[in-house]
Order: C-alpha cells, then sequence, then structure tokens
C-alpha cells in the first residue's frame, strides 16, 4: 500500500464482522473468560396480579443479565421468544403459567434442553417482605451488579 500509514497487507475488518466480535465480547465474562446466561422472564396465558408481580419480582432478581421490560403480547407464542433469544445471546428461559391447578414456573435452557417444571406452593412478594420490615432497605443500585455466589 502506498502512503496510507497501515504497512503493507494491512486491511481494515468488514464492519459487520467488528460488530459480531464485539457483540461475543460483551457476552464473555472478563475475568473467568466463560459465557454469562442471559435470561428473558415471561408468562404463558394469562395470570392473576399477584403472579405478575412474582414474574417483576423475578426480572428484578435476575438483573442486570435479564430484560426487565419484556413486552409480551397475546398472539406470542414459544417460537418467537426462540428465535429473538438466539441473536440476543440469552440462554435460559424462566416462563410462569397458571393453569387451573396450581401455577407452575419452567426452566428452560435455549437452544436446547433441559428444561425444568415446578409446581409453586408458596411465595412471597418482595412488596410483601418489606412491608413486614421495620426498617426496610432496597436501594435500586443494588440490582445493577450480579450477586457473589
Amino acid at each position: 500500500g502506498k502512503g496510507n500509514g497501515k504497512g503493507p497487507g494491512k486491511r481494515k475488518m468488514p464492519l459487520s464482522v467488528a460488530r459480531k466480535q464485539q457483540a461475543v465480547l460483551a457476552n464473555v465474562d472478563q475475568v473467568t473468560g466463560e459465557r454469562i446466561p442471559k435470561s428473558f422472564v415471561f408468562s404463558r396465558g394469562k395470570l392473576p396480579s399477584t403472579l405478575r408481580h412474582l414474574q417483576q419480582d423475578l426480572r428484578k432478581l435476575m438483573l442486570p443479565y435479564t430484560a426487565l421490560k419484556l413486552k409480551e403480547k397475546k398472539r406470542n407464542n414459544l417460537k418467537d421468544f426462540v428465535n429473538v433469544a438466539s441473536p440476543l445471546g440469552v440462554t435460559h428461559f424462566l416462563i410462569l403459567s397458571n393453569p387451573k391447578s396450581l401455577p407452575h414456573l419452567r426452566f428452560a435452557k435455549s437452544p436446547q434442553g433441559p428444561t425444568y417444571t415446578c409446581q409453586i406452593l408458596e411465595y412471597a412478594l418482595a412488596a410483601d417482605i418489606a412491608n413486614s420490615q421495620k426498617r426496610p432497605r432496597c436501594p435500586a443500585e443494588i440490582f445493577k451488579n450480579s450477586p457473589l455466589v
């Protein structure tokens, strides 16, 4: 190359490849080098208001690697979420449903299983716990970092 300052044999990387590499780096933990699991929390069917609050609490619990304001529509089916999940790097689904007996929570790994189904016998909402405390403390910035385990 004459006078381009990049030396012979150096070419610019295509923009689409650079974006893909940047997206892959965003999904990798800088310390361990492992992929960061991301999740969607959504419901199937109509939920009563307490279960909708539980769904919001689960979304907050899974922050920062979940979609807090995921929009659900009646006509969405599971295939829609699976198709959207792949490009976004989503690896897990938490699916709430309320059949006639007891509410269920399904944990599914994308793209290929396994799926675990649990019946919800009892639960307490974050608001109920805060109401029962003398001095409830829950700063908003607590959910910005993943928990230390």
